[in-house]
């Protein structure tokens, strides 16, 4: 079902479901004073060549997959996204918390600083760029992948600096980790959410830190390598750039 032309719907809340088929969004949507909630019970969720936007909460739901396209934003304060499928959107938000059930990549783009409450994806990668500061606070992959099709967490920031919570890859194989792996890299400095946190605060095979970290102190990230793993950390950090120039790529369905 193709719903929406340009300006045409703007409500206090909005509130839509189809449990037959998927959900096109092709016009601008607008919550003036509450949330948006657009459910695909049975297919995909698309948003072309238009802007969903609410003043506090969207939540997408889908069956199969999720996507904004290139010319497509997402505008929130918060973003709630499930699917059992890949995730690829283009946001304007304060947090985000997206999950991916079975097997699907989470791709997203953020204009501006964002916290990352709930990332986690099944079987399938995670990227995420944002144009300001992130803070993770909870970004997951439950499977290791293949030694050939690993599945990975890569999070870069163009802003000041990059806190991290907790990030681990393959939860379901603990300490068995063979393949997957971590990337992150920041315009400014990596570091630890909390001073008086002392838990692990990434575990996986292999780390690669591009940005500036505490070597001492209580913001020093605690790291955990399966056996065998490696962490590189290397000085140099990203350049700064507008963030509109960077899109998700096109998700195969």
């Amino acid at each position: 079902m193709r719903w929406g032309r340009p300006n045409q719907v703007k409500e206090n809340n909005i509130s839509f479901e189809n449990k037959v088929a998927d959900l096109t969004l092709s016009g601008d949507i607008k919550a003036t004073a509450g949330d948006i909630l657009l459910l695909a019970s049975s297919g995909k969720i698309d948003i072309l060549n238009a802007t969903v936007n609410a003043f506090d909460t969207i939540t997408l739901e889908s069956k199969t997959s999720l996507n904004a396209t290139t010319n497509a934003t997402i505008e929130a304060n918060e973003l709630i996204g499930k699917t059992q499928g890949s995730i690829n959107i283009k946001t304007a938000v304060n947090s985000l918390s997206l999950d991916s059930t079975v097997l699907g990549d989470i791709t997203v783009v953020e204009a501006d600083s964002v916290t990352l409450k709930s990332i986690t994806s099944n079987d399938g990668d995670i990227t995420i760029t944002s144009g300001d500061d992130m803070i993770a606070t909870h970004v997951t992959t439950a499977l290791d992948g293949l030694s050939t099709n690993a599945n990975t967490i890569s999070l870069k920031s163009y802003g000041d600096m990059m806190r991290v919570d907790y990030i681990e890859t393959a939860t379901a194989d603990g300490a068995n980790k063979q393949y997957s792996s971590v990337t992150l890299e920041s315009a400014g400095s990596i570091q630890e959410i909390d001073s008086y946190d002392t838990n692990v605060d990434i575990y996986t095979k292999t780390l690669t830190i591009k940005g500036s970290t505490p070597t001492s102190g209580n913001t020093q990230l605690e790291t955990t390598m399966a056996l065998g793993g490696a962490k590189t950390t290397i000085a140099t950090t990203i350049t700064p750039r507008n963030i509109s120039n960077l899109t998700p790529t096109t998700p195969s369905y």
